[in-house]
């Protein structure tokens, strides 16, 4: 009776070891363009609903001319989207954070590939800390204009 070896060849463990990172690197690579692609789809949104929300209250106050009583419910929608653009300010943090982790376990599975690093990074912050201060700054307006819009109500 011959005896036959069970244990993998030298090459078979190396075509094991290549078809497990080619698993990892595409399951991640997915994990990556869907954050992405969550990140852009949050942004279309508030876009749009910033925008809407802002012409039917200039539509309000230009066709049915209200009076400066009646101007207080308008800073109820214009509060609410300040809350909503403050919200997507923390949305695109946590992309950010989301992003950086699967972008570190990406380079993780190519053998540590070295971190991009631009100078931009140190003065400005990076793309998402942009996006996110200006929806902060959105946010303020917003809630100053509301604020406006109460006080011209009780002048």
């Amino acid at each position: 009776m011959s005896s036959v070896s069970t244990t993998p060849s030298d090459e078979t463990i190396s075509a094991q070891k290549d078809s497990l990172r080619k698993l990892r690197l595409n399951f991640w690579t997915k994990r990556l363009d869907h954050t992405l692609e969550h990140t852009q789809t949050s942004s279309q949104l508030i876009y749009i609903v910033d925008g809407a929300i802002l012409a039917l209250l200039a539509f309000i106050v230009e066709k049915l001319r209200i009076s400066r009583q009646e101007a207080i419910f308008l800073a109820i929608p214009i509060f609410f989207l300040a809350l909503l653009n403050y919200y997507h300010s923390q949305i695109i943090m946590r992309q950010r954070e989301w992003y950086n982790a699967i972008d570190k376990r990406i380079r993780e599975v190519l053998d540590n590939e070295p971190e991009i690093r631009f100078k931009s990074d140190i003065a400005l912050g990076s793309t998402h800390h942009i996006y996110s201060r200006m929806h902060k700054a959105i946010a303020v307006f917003l809630i100053l204009a509301a604020l406006f819009i109460v006080v011209y109500s009780f002048v």
